[in-house]
């Protein structure tokens, strides 16, 4: 039976595999990347052995090879996806290309990019840059072996719970406008005793649909308050603090009773937290799920429709579903200078929110070019790595500090911007 190579750490420059059959590409991505990675190639998807594939950090797959199969390649490569960063690259229209990198999604690599050929070296640079290990969070910067089955996740989780192994994280959100932070997402690490620090794609799927779903939510909502709290005290930030509730917890017509005891223990006021409910899952036709919400909203509590565009009833969830904001997916905004598809349907969630006083959110921001371009289109809270990645309580109430202390410099008096001396 064919097993998985056993996955080593890395001890040296991560590999990245090229699959293509242009020599010249091979020739730039071994030109831009040879510092950072070690490049490999194949000229087709038949000629990739096991020892290309052992211990992959990176992918670029050209989807137009005269052999064959890209999806059929993407599907062999098996469990090791969730340990890959994929790069989707080729001449076909770019529709396609987006089409396959959905499959790509479904298919779980660890990350998805897109990239449209021809590639000037600039483009090619900006993209693996995106993948390189330099550039990843603390707890991508090594691959994680899977745990051996789910029953030992489940022990895992409990210890985890048990010994407060769980932490969260802060992400700011940022006013395009302005430039400040007005807000941030608490997102859940696990400081796993033995693996370091794991992000939530190791675990979040099997905590929120396992009987653990209701004791994670409120544990997290608890850790996300209480060091919120301690974080913003004394430092005059008056944001919003973010919190994920899974489906499944929206069914406990005794969270939103919870969710307040929590914030008076803790001092916060309920107009100040946000609570982020997926789109995709909540339905209109589940009564404890509606329930709760408009208890939360009736509470004070604002709603947020995350992954908002990604379902096939995004504008009749608004319709049916009391919410204050929505947050553009980054799989609209990551490409959104140059994709037709993209820009209309923000355009569309931009229209809407405006006739509903929805506040919007873009996820995802990389760069300064699709930053200025949402800038110049609209009233946009801004969040991704262009700006800040998620961070520790410290981190944090430095990132509020700094940001405090540069507002102060340029409302001083003697922040003055003298006219140029004339000769």
């Amino acid at each position: 039976m064919r097993t998985e190579p056993e996955f080593k750490p890395w001890t040296e420059n991560p590999k990245l595999l090229v699959v293509d059959d242009d020599l010249f590409f091979i020739r730039q991505i071994e030109h831009l990347s040879g510092r950072d990675f070690i490049v490999i190639s194949s000229l087709s998807t038949t000629s990739v052995t096991e020892a290309m594939l052992s211990n992959l950090h990176t992918l670029i797959l050209d989807l137009n090879l005269p052999d064959g199969d890209a999806i059929g390649f993407m599907q062999s490569l098996g469990a090791r996806r969730q340990r890959i960063r994929l790069i989707l690259a080729s001449g076909l229209p770019p529709k396609t290309i987006e089409a396959t990198a959905a499959v790509a999604r479904q298919l779980r690599f660890l990350s998805v990019h897109i990239a449209s050929k021809p590639l000037n070296a600039a483009k090619l640079t900006l993209l693996l840059s995106s993948c390189s290990p330099a550039d990843q969070p603390y707890e991508e910067q090594r691959e994680i072996p899977q745990l051996i089955s789910s029953l030992e996740l489940n022990v895992e989780l409990h210890r985890a719970l048990a010994h407060n192994e769980l932490q969260t994280y802060f992400q700011p959100k940022v006013d395009l406008h302005t430039g400040r932070c007005v807000g941030a997402e608490a997102l859940c690490r696990w400081n796993h005793p033995t693996l370091g620090i794991l992000g939530p794609a190791i675990f979040i799927n099997d905590v929120e649909n396992g009987h653990l779903c209701m004791a994670f939510t409120l544990y997290m909502a608890e850790d996300a308050i209480q060091r919120f709290q301690s974080t913003v005290r004394d430092t005059g930030f008056e944001g919003s603090l973010s919190i994920n509730i899974p489906v499944p917890a929206l069914e406990e017509p005794r969270l939103t009773e919870h969710l307040m005891n929590i914030m008076r223990k803790h001092q916060l006021s309920p107009d100040k937290l946000i609570v982020e409910i997926t789109e995709k899952c909540v339905t209109k036709d589940v009564f404890s799920e509606m329930a709760t919400i408009a208890r939360m909203r009736i509470c004070g509590i604002k709603i947020s429709l995350d992954d908002f565009g990604t379902g096939y009833s995004s504008f009749e969830k608004l319709k049916d579903i009391p919410v204050d904001e929505i947050k553009i997916d980054r799989k609209f905004i990551s490409d959104i200078t140059s994709s037709a598809t993209s820009k209309a349907l923000f355009f569309a969630s931009m229209d809407i929110a405006a006739s509903l006083n929805l506040n919007v959110v873009a996820e995802g921001i990389e760069t300064a070019e699709v930053a200025d371009w949402l800038s110049a289109h609209g009233n946009i809270i801004a969040q991704g790595y262009l700006y800040a990645r998620p961070m520790g309580m410290t981190q944090f109430k430095e990132y509020i500090l700094t940001q405090h202390e540069t507002a102060a410099r340029a409302n001083s008096p003697f922040n003055l911007s003298l006219p140029p001396t004339s000769h």
